[in-house]
């Protein structure tokens, strides 16, 4: 029986040995800064502007608290407001949490771990205002003095390096024994090893030195690792505003208590916070939460930036429980009065969380703030013979090396929610993140996306077997793009899903098989072709991150990235019903395998080369601008911020050698190589602390991008949904099948009971002529405003003088520029 089980003890312990990818990983290590020292001190409180620019005056206050004032309207700006109810305001810079190994968590705060304690300095240093906090208990004692050394150690490392004064107070706290040829530490030694810890500095003498000595000598030392943490922020005036920075290069922390999450300035904004004002979030399209006082409960709004990241397990089960649109731009907007400032995470974007809350109860202020992920934490659930089950806590292996920047930009008097959105998108123009426009068409543009092969039940000779089924064969594409076009809609975007390698969930794109129930290639070839003579672009849609099995060129353990357990990390497929896992359907993978991204890029050279050879086509990437994943091998960790380098790197490669992309979602990173963006989100998540819907998103890329919205027939209320597209500037989108809808009852999908084209196109073409009237001038302009004008009327303005009122109410609207029709639109040209 024990060789049984120390047997299975050896076989489990080989392929955890296997998964964590070990021979190479070490694991989380102590984090110390060995560079430069900064040495032009500062003294905060002495009303003197510490940094200047033309508009800008930055000021060090007591407490460490920083004050930004703007010469030109002669607000003041700060990193600790004042409050807005009985609560004590805070005086943190920033709160860091952390584990300790058992799991046990806690939190440390700037002002009570550093500032009261007198561990913290500030620098000016190239025009850069440097704050130094160290956070914990420093406290040297007996234990951190060498108790017992060799002849040649004590004279190496300290005796010969000390003067003459220094080896005499030595010699008095240590005792020769010239037997062993070793010195002890004396009783008066011990009293005095804070006068020792002088004479170990003024030798050079460190802790590494300490531990060799104590492992020459056999001590065994029971030291009691304490919590402790070095943070740095750094402060630049930047043409607009404030710059501030967590340069990861400074961070210095035990591998006993790592570091988990940086709250970063939660009280900033204005000195005096008004009674009147909102935050612009960028949830989904962009919502505003409007300022109180009486907000009476505990809960902040958490907004991942980019989702979560489903390789770590628990966010996997956040995520199962989360009905919420996802936050594509790393930005949020405070107005406050008539001031308004624009913050955007300019680095490590990938790992940060917007927090925004009321003042009432619980809070003293109304705020907006970053926080950033510093190290992933999960949790292995144990259990054994006696049912009791045990939680062992992983952490990821390093700190990624990318600062965690914000840039507070400060606008105008009188600036709201769409001068924000512009801000944004302006800045995003010079850097390079926006450099793609759009092209002005006859008409505005439409996409059509097929399901074309599905993965269902078929039946030969009675025998049932799951196969490949034609939803919409490739003649039958052609067909319907030839209706469409001989009805006047000459300007299509025809997305083409499960096209190739078995399905919608489809294999590995390692080979590229052209699935021959659909007509093969010969018949994609004539579809393309056709196609390129018309003016349609055909993008076929593929999948490069998940897979539902492995194949040749993918095996899960080798390529397949890992999560902080070190099993391949996976990520549930869920019922749109139960919200479950699909377990109950063999055609639906319940989960699927996340490709490390570490090798994406050589995934998608091989892929361009095979699919190149198709012509001239554009592709859909069906996750690659929307979800970003790390990759947990001990041997080779990816970090979200490399994971993003390298998703981008997979962008660009794509962008380089394809003409036209078209990008589902399209997170900021993905923007400088989307042409096309498909599902681009239509509203927010509908959270019971914000106020209303804003199209952020939309103000800052109509006119870079095409964007149209998610599938019109998917929506319950179709004529709301037209009426939203043309509000924010965007294009109908349609997901169709060739044959009845019912061809789709029990095969992968599960999410379109209605996607029969002959049922949909008398109403496409409606559709599409109201959109068309209402879009067709503005397709390449820039949006300058957005207003409700009245009760479920709103107005959007473009920057060739172009207004269009929406009216959502089933009353006719008078306007000052004419009645606006219910339930419809009107367009107003200069």
């Amino acid at each position: 029986m024990k060789k049984s089980v120390l047997a299975l003890i050896l076989v489990v312990a080989f392929f955890c040995c296997l998964l964590g990818g070990c021979g190479g990983g070490t694991g989380l290590l102590d984090k110390m800064y060995t560079g430069t020292e900064w040495t032009n001190a500062v003294e905060p409180g002495s009303n003197q502007p510490v940094l200047k620019n033309s508009r800008f005056s930055l000021y060090l206050d007591a407490g460490m608290v920083v004050r930004l004032v703007d010469v030109q309207t002669g607000k003041t700006w700060t990193t600790n407001g004042t409050k807005k109810t009985e609560l004590a305001a805070t005086q943190d810079q920033f709160t860091l949490s952390y584990y300790d190994h058992s799991g046990t968590f806690a939190q440390m705060s700037s002002t009570e771990d550093s500032l009261q304690k007198g561990q913290t300095e500030a620098f000016v240093e190239n025009n850069f205002l440097l704050v130094k906090y160290r956070l914990g208990n420093y406290e040297q004692t007996a234990d951190d003095v060498p108790s017992q050394l060799s002849n040649k150690r004590f004279r190496d490392k300290l005796y010969n390096r000390l003067d003459d004064a220094g080896k005499t107070e030595l010699e008095s706290y240590y005792r020769y024994y010239e037997s062993e040829d070793v010195w002890r530490i004396r009783s008066k030694g011990k009293n005095s090893f804070k006068n020792i810890l002088a004479l170990m500095q003024q030798a050079g003498y460190t802790a590494e030195n300490l531990a060799e000595d104590n492992e020459e000598q056999g001590i065994k030392t029971v030291a009691t690792i304490k919590p402790y943490f070095t943070i740095v922020l750094k402060y630049t005036l930047a043409e607009d505003g404030l710059q501030v920075s967590v340069p990861t290069e400074y961070m210095e922390f035990s591998q006993e208590y790592p570091p988990y999450e940086l709250k970063l300035l939660e009280g900033f904004g204005l000195t005096e916070q008004s009674d009147e004002g909102y935050f612009l979030l960028p949830d989904g399209s962009g919502t505003l939460m409007p300022y109180a006082t009486d907000y009476h409960s505990r809960s902040q709004l958490s907004l991942p930036v980019y989702g979560l990241d489903l390789t770590v397990t628990a966010n996997v089960l956040q995520n199962n429980k989360r009905s919420s649109e996802k936050v594509l731009l790393p930005a949020f907007g405070i107005k406050d009065g008539d001031a308004a400032c624009l913050a955007v995470i300019d680095s490590a974007e990938s790992n940060a969380v917007i927090y925004a809350h009321q003042a009432g109860n619980y809070f003293s202020r109304n705020a907006a703030y970053v926080s950033f992920r510093l190290i992933e934490k999960d949790t292995i659930y144990l259990s054994g013979n006696d049912s009791n089950s045990n939680n062992v806590p992983m952490f990821e292996s390093k700190l990624f090396s990318d600062p965690c920047t914000v840039t507070y930009h400060i606008l105008p008097q009188n600036s709201d929610y769409v001068d924000m959105a512009v801000r944004l998108r302006e800045l995003w123009q010079a850097n390079g993140r926006l450099t793609k426009h759009v092209e002005k068409t006859k008409n505005v543009p439409l996409m059509i996306e097929t399901l074309s092969g599905v993965r269902g039940y078929k039946n030969f000779l009675g025998f049932s077997y799951t196969g490949i089924i034609a939803a919409t064969s490739f003649a039958e594409n052609q067909q319907m793009m030839e209706s469409l076009y001989d009805k006047g809609l000459t300007e299509l975007d025809w997305k083409v899903t499960g096209w190739f390698n078995d399905g919608y969930y489809h294999d590995f794109v390692g080979n590229l098989n052209v699935q021959r129930e659909l007509g093969g290639k010969k018949a994609l070839s004539s579809l393309l072709e056709y196609a390129s003579s018309i003016g349609a672009t055909v993008y076929p849609d593929v999948e490069f991150q998940t897979f539902a099995n492995s194949a040749i060129g993918f095996m899960p353990m080798i390529d397949g990235a890992r999560a902080l357990d070190f099993s391949s990390a996976q990520i549930p497929v869920l019922s749109p019903a139960t919200q479950a896992e699909n377990n109950s359907s063999s055609l639906i993978p319940s989960k699927l395998y996340i490709y490390t991204p570490s090798k994406l890029v050589k995934l998608t050279e091989k892929f361009l080369s095979k699919f190149e050879k198709l012509g001239n086509i554009g592709i859909s990437l069906r996750s690659s601008g929307s979800d970003l994943y790390s990759d947990f091998r001990n041997d080779g960790t990816v970090d979200r911020t490399q994971s993003q380098a390298m998703v981008s790197e997979h962008l660009g490669t794509i962008s380089n050698r394809v003409e036209q992309v078209m990008v589902s979602q399209a997170c900021a990173y993905a923007l400088p190589y989307a042409d096309v963006i498909a599902e681009a989100p239509t509203e927010s998540s509908h959270y019971s602390q914000t106020d209303c819907d804003v199209p952020f998103y939309q103000i800052v890329l109509h006119g870079s991008s095409t964007m149209y919205g998610p599938g019109m027939n998917l929506k319950s209320n179709t004529d709301d949904y037209r009426l939203r597209l043309i509000e924010y500037g965007m294009y109908l989108n349609y997901q169709l099948t060739a044959q009845p809808s019912s061809v789709l009852k029990n095969t992968e999908i599960n999410t379109n009971y209605t996607s029969c084209y002959g049922d949909w196109e008398e109403q496409i073409l409606a559709d599409y002529n109201q959109v068309n009237a209402a879009l067709k001038s503005v397709q390449v302009a820039y949006i300058v405003d957005h207003q409700q004008v009245a009760n479920k009327v709103y107005c959007t303005m473009y920057d060739n003088e172009v207004k269009i009122y929406v009216n959502y109410s089933d009353a006719d609207v008078t306007t000052a520029d004419g009645v606006v029709p219910a339930d419809s639109f009107l367009v107003v040209t200069a």
